[in-house]
C-alpha cells in the first residue's frame, strides 16, 4: 500500500513538473500549453493521478479501521505503478528533448518511477495475488444467475421505464424548444412514488 501512495506521489509530481514546463516552454509564440493536444494529454494525465489516487486512499480508510484488504491493496498498487509509468512518460513526451538529460527532475522520475512496477512485488505478483483471492474463490456469483436483484427490483424497474416512456418521452422535443420542463411530470413522479 505504500508503494502505491507513492506512486501516486511519483506521478502528481510529474504531472506538476509537465503543466509547469508546458506553462512556460514557447512554441510558434505561445505557450504549448495552449495548444490542444498537450491540453488534452494533461488533462488525461491528471485524471488517471486523481482516480488511482482515491482508490488508493480508499484502500488506506480500510486499513485505518483495523480491515487487511488484501486484494484491494494488491490492485491499489498494481494500478498505480501502472499509471505513473503512463503518467511519467506523458510527461517526458511534453517535456521532448528537454526531459531526456540527466540533469532534469522528469527523467529521475521517469527512470526511478520504474521501480513501483517491480519492488515490492512485480505486475505479475501483484495479478496473482488478486486472482487467486478472486477468482480461486467460491465466494462470486454463480454466472448462471441472470438477475442479481429481486422480483420488486425487476417490477419497479418496469414501472419506471413505462412512466417515462408515457409522460416522458412524447414531450421531450416540445419541452427542449421551449427550453423549459413544466412541473407537473415532477408531481406525477412523486405521486407515482
Amino acid at each position: 500500500l505504500i508503494a502505491a501512495v507513492g506512486a501516486v506521489a511519483f506521478a502528481q509530481l510529474a504531472l506538476d513538473l509537465a503543466i509547469d514546463h508546458a506553462n512556460r516552454r514557447e512554441q510558434f509564440g505561445r505557450p504549448i500549453g495552449m495548444f490542444q493536444t498537450i491540453r488534452h494529454r494533461l488533462a488525461r494525465m491528471a485524471a488517471q493521478v486523481e482516480a488511482v489516487r482515491q482508490f488508493a486512499y480508499a484502500t488506506v480508510r480500510r486499513c485505518d479501521r483495523g480491515e487487511y484488504p488484501v486484494v484491494e491493496i494488491s490492485m491499489a498498487k498494481l494500478a498505480a505503478a501502472r499509471m505513473a509509468c503512463r503518467v511519467i512518460d506523458d510527461a517526458l513526451q511534453i517535456f521532448g528533448g528537454h526531459g531526456f538529460t540527466s540533469d532534469t527532475p522528469i527523467e529521475r522520475l521517469w527512470r526511478d518511477g520504474r521501480l513501483y512496477r517491480i519492488g515490492a512485488g512485480t505486475d505479475e505478483i501483484m495479478m496473482e495475488i488478486i486472482a487467486k483471492e478472486r477468482f480461486d474463490k467460491a465466494e462470486h456469483r454463480a454466472a448462471a444467475e441472470p438477475w442479481p436483484f429481486s422480483e420488486e427490483h425487476g417490477t419497479f424497474r418496469r414501472t419506471v421505464r413505462a412512466f417515462v416512456e408515457r409522460e416522458i418521452v412524447p414531450h421531450v422535443e416540445e419541452w427542449e424548444r421551449k427550453e423549459a420542463i413544466p412541473r407537473a411530470p415532477f408531481k406525477k413522479m412523486g405521486e407515482a412514488g
